[in-house]
């Protein structure tokens, strides 16, 4: 993707703040910010041999991620397509809990040959919230996982 992330911050997935098990620790988001953006990077050699597509994230409190800038899931997070900014919450606090969404869709469209993009944006429900949690799995791969045909994040 196009995008220009060069001077972002980077960090071991495993984001947040407050529960001592983040492998990056944001000190700085309770009571300043909400929202915390993650992209990851990962290669594809051929998506059609890509059958399935699932991502398993640990939600504490919600989320939106895209692969390619295509929405792929969300939860606890207004509705599909609704934009989520700098500012945004989470639509309310939820205990933390791991899920696993099929974003199977159609791979072929949603990925390309060679570089592809995993971008989530992790939404707090409040500045003061006293715990934050954002990670594509728990603990995250350094790369998306491809096994007989199925491709997991």
């Amino acid at each position: 993707m196009a995008y220009d992330d060069s001077t972002w911050e980077t960090g071991e997935a495993g984001f947040g703040y407050g529960d001592d098990d983040d492998q990056t620790v944001l000190d700085d988001m309770q009571g300043s910010y909400t929202t915390v953006y993650i992209r990851k990077r990962f290669t594809v050699g051929d998506p059609a041999q890509v059958g399935a597509l699932t991502l398993k994230v640990l939600i504490d409190d919600g989320f939106v991620a895209y692969v390619n800038g295509n929405e792929i899931a969300r939860h606890n997070a207004g509705s599909y397509g609704e934009v989520r900014y700098f500012t945004s919450t989470a639509d309310g606090a939820v205990e933390p809990t791991t899920q696993t969404f099929d974003v199977t869709a159609n791979p072929t469209t949603l990925l390309r040959t060679g570089t592809n993009v995993l971008a989530i944006i992790g939404l707090n429900s409040a500045r003061t919230a006293r715990t934050s949690r954002s990670m594509p799995s728990s603990p995250a791969p350094a790369a998306p996982a491809v096994t007989g045909g199925a491709m997991s994040f």
